[in-house]
């Protein structure tokens, strides 16, 4: 099979063509692989977004580091990300670019609502005061740049801690983060976790397929899969109204044998 070369300039008619515009706030979840070879690599990549949204417009990339145990320490500044791809990697090491606290579900900013994102309650990674929460709120988009709902759309955990369902529980967490002078600080996370006896798996296709019939996402081609844009009003609108009719609707059961 041979990749495909994906140039800036297509890169840049993708974010047109799929929705994005100046001044936007978006949160951006990617795949890169579906872009086949880049040309400039990854650094193309941000800068094609940084000049569809412009100076005016706010980008934020998921750094999460769900992995780290009560043991580790999280400093905003050196952790990581763990599996959120090289886009959000790549964002996270550039100077000047701010961090949340949060040792779950950090994310970094640029852009004129990056301070009010990266200073949500570091101790709610879910739920109210959470960094979630305040994208919502102030009118982010969600970027799922060449990935679909299953792998990158983390808002619906977040509507689903709203809604409340039967297969999830609120959990406190003991964690660790080192603050910017060097301070360690013990703290309790709040995280809407899988309940152990319910053996249920998330599956985000349904919500997927309904978004697309009711018209409320862009979705676009991209050389080895889609691309997907819309609001988070709308996503956490269609996740709710989902959830209400039907609590199971996003999960399957799996048993363990």
């Amino acid at each position: 099979m041979t990749f495909p070369m994906t140039t800036y300039n297509d890169l840049v008619q993708h974010f047109e063509s799929i929705g994005l515009c100046k001044g936007q706030a978006v949160v951006v979840h990617s795949k890169l692989l579906s872009f086949g070879r880049i040309e400039g690599g990854v650094e193309s990549v941000f800068k094609a977004l940084q000049q569809v949204v412009g100076p005016k417009g706010t980008l934020v990339f998921p750094t999460y580091t769900l992995h780290l145990s009560s043991e580790d320490i999280y400093n905003p500044d050196t952790t990581p990300a763990y599996r959120m791809g090289v886009l959000s990697e790549y964002v996270r090491k550039i100077p000047g670019v701010s961090r949340s606290n949060c040792p779950m579900h950090s994310h970094c900013a640029l852009g004129p609502l990056a301070e009010k994102v990266v200073q949500a309650n570091p101790e709610q990674s879910l739920g109210p005061r959470s960094s979630f929460a305040v994208m919502r709120e102030t009118g982010f988009y969600l970027l799922l740049l060449g990935c679909d709902f299953q792998e990158g759309a983390t808002f619906v955990h977040h509507v689903e801690s709203e809604v409340g369902v039967p297969y999830r529980l609120w959990l406190e967490l003991p964690r660790i983060r080192q603050d910017r002078g060097g301070r360690i600080i013990k703290m309790i996370c709040q995280y809407y976790g899988h309940k152990n006896s319910g053996h249920y798996k998330n599956s985000l296709h349904n919500l997927q397929t309904e978004m697309e019939k009711s018209n409320t996402i862009n979705v676009i081609a991209a050389p080895l899969g889609r691309s997907f844009f819309m609001s988070l009003e709308d996503l956490y609108i269609s996740t709710s109204k989902i959830l209400k009719e039907s609590p199971y609707a996003l999960v399957t059961k799996y048993s363990i044998n």
